[in-house]
């Protein structure tokens, strides 16, 4: 089952900041030439980090003053930055090309932000495994007996496959790890903390629930531990 992605719902930068450009070479909303740039672009950095932290909220955190930029969206006569996966954008993104990479800017600024790299998403249904795929694979056995088994389009539990949203909006969700909204329990979040040796499992609630019990990661049982096969 692929995962869904809600874009109604959601310092260091990633990259370098490229200098200011008189404008001549970009191509900003309207121009007939963003049709041939339709597609997701995401900071590379963005992947590395993913890779290196193994958590999606440590990447976010990482990325805390630019996150509204981490990726951006080219479709027809305009282009989006991401805003965090939380609002809609207003579409006046300015972006231009340089040895097959992206950079982007808004249409009122002066700096070029990226550099992106062109990924294989072509919908929002597919954008969570671009990121997924950087970190979340393998099989693992559960310390409750069950084979979990990850991968960037699928979980599955002794074979079966479980319904999971990762959340790339933080704005109410679990602030460690990675979260995915699921089934598995009376809470609405599964979350994903990287072990050494696999990953420790909690459930946990929306930030503002007023029945909230804080989880620290690092002293709090798992509901889950999973070590590597």
């Amino acid at each position: 089952m692929r995962f869904r992605i809600c874009f109604a719902c959601s310092a260091v930068a990633l990259g370098a900041a490229a200098p200011a450009h008189a404008g001549d070479d970009a191509i900003c909303p309207g121009n007939p030439a963003l049709a041939t740039l339709q597609g997701t672009w995401v900071r590379k950095a963005l992947l590395e980090q993913l890779k290196q932290s193994r958590s999606w909220a440590a990447t976010m955190e990482w990325n805390s003053n630019s996150t509204q930029t981490a990726t951006v969206y080219v479709a027809k006569d305009r282009a989006d930055f991401s805003l965090n996966w939380h609002e809609g954008d207003t579409g006046r993104v300015c972006v231009r090309t340089t040895q097959g990479q992206l950079w982007a800017r808004d249409a009122g600024a002066t700096t070029w932000i990226g550099p992106y790299t062109r990924t294989q998403a072509r919908s929002p249904t597919q954008e969570a495994a671009v990121y997924l795929g950087a970190y979340f694979s393998g099989c693992f056995k559960s310390d409750q007996g069950e084979r979990w088994c990850l991968s960037p389009r699928q979980i599955t539990i002794n074979g079966k496959p479980v319904r999971a949203e990762l959340q790339m909006d933080l704005s109410e969700g679990p602030l460690y790890g990675t979260a995915f909204a699921t089934q598995l329990s009376k809470l609405p979040f599964t979350v994903f903390v990287p072990r050494p040796d696999g990953w420790d499992v909690f459930q946990d609630d929306w930030a503002s629930s007023p029945d909230r019990q804080p989880i620290d990661p690092a002293k709090d049982r798992p509901w889950r531990r999973l070590k590597a096969e």
